[in-house]
């Protein structure tokens, strides 16, 4: 979905809350977490969240913190000081983060490309701690963020693509495609029977049978399709027959 800049409408109110909650950080997280379900970012109110959020950094909570640079980057605002800051933040509140807050932090980290690799390094540990407690979509989205991050923590990217592989008779192909391209980017993920057992999924999955793919089903497919040739794995004449109905297919390459 896209992002409305807010040009026409006037953030001033936005402005007002943001002003009052310096002294309630959860209000904080509150304007942001709507602006990011109206999907609108009035750069403005942005600013004054970073500034807000920098300033009072050290009071934030192992749920409130994941949650404003979820939302943040939901709205494509990263501001790479406030990701610092929240980086040093991190050892006293990672282990009271539960799975989802954890993925939270990590794409937050992988949308805003900077760079903090002890951030990385402490967060790849404690997820790697906790994969047990992850969602099939939990394990999919931590393994991709580390895979943009290019951060493979040996642990971490074997217990994630061992995760992913646990979930992979369930997993929607969107998801299939995600944790194949994640292990094109991390050699210790891609253990042989963790790209097998990811194989094996994509062999039996359905494809759309009829009519044209929309963009995004296109885009998926696409992907899939991509990764499968990286890992030198044939695609599917179903899913070469559903690439060719999608109007991205010209990025696919059909096989011979």
């Amino acid at each position: 979905m896209e992002v409305a800049p807010c040009t026409a409408a006037r953030p001033w109110g936005c402005l007002s809350l943001v002003t009052r909650a310096r002294a309630c950080l959860v209000q904080l997280v509150n304007v942001v977490s709507g602006l990011a379900a109206l999907r609108v970012a009035p750069k403005a109110v942005l600013a004054a969240v970073s500034e807000v959020a920098i300033e009072k950094i050290d009071q934030f909570g192992a749920m409130e913190l994941p949650t404003l640079l979820s939302c943040l980057a939901s709205l494509n605002w990263h501001d790479e000081r406030l990701l610092h800051s929240s980086a040093a933040q991190l050892t006293a509140l990672l282990t009271d983060m539960n799975p989802r807050a954890l993925c939270e932090v990590a794409t937050a980290f992988a949308a805003g490309r900077a760079w903090i690799p002890p951030a990385f390094e402490r967060l790849a540990q404690e997820a790697a701690a906790k994969v047990s407690f992850f969602s099939a979509a939990e394990a999919v989205t931590a393994l991709a963020a580390f895979a943009q991050l290019r951060w493979d923590q040996p642990a971490a990217s074997r217990a994630f693509g061992r995760a992913v592989a646990v979930w992979a008779p369930w997993l929607e192909l969107n998801e299939l495609a995600i944790g194949l391209h994640a292990l094109t980017r991390l050699p210790d993920a891609c253990e042989e029977e963790t790209l097998c057992t990811l194989l094996r999924a994509v062999e039996h999955a359905r494809f759309p049978d009829a009519g044209t793919p929309d963009e995004e089903a296109g885009a998926v497919l696409t992907m899939l399709c991509n990764a499968l040739r990286q890992h030198g794995a044939a695609p599917p004449a179903a899913l070469l027959a559903s690439c060719a109905r999608s109007p991205l297919t010209d990025t696919v390459q059909n096989s011979s």
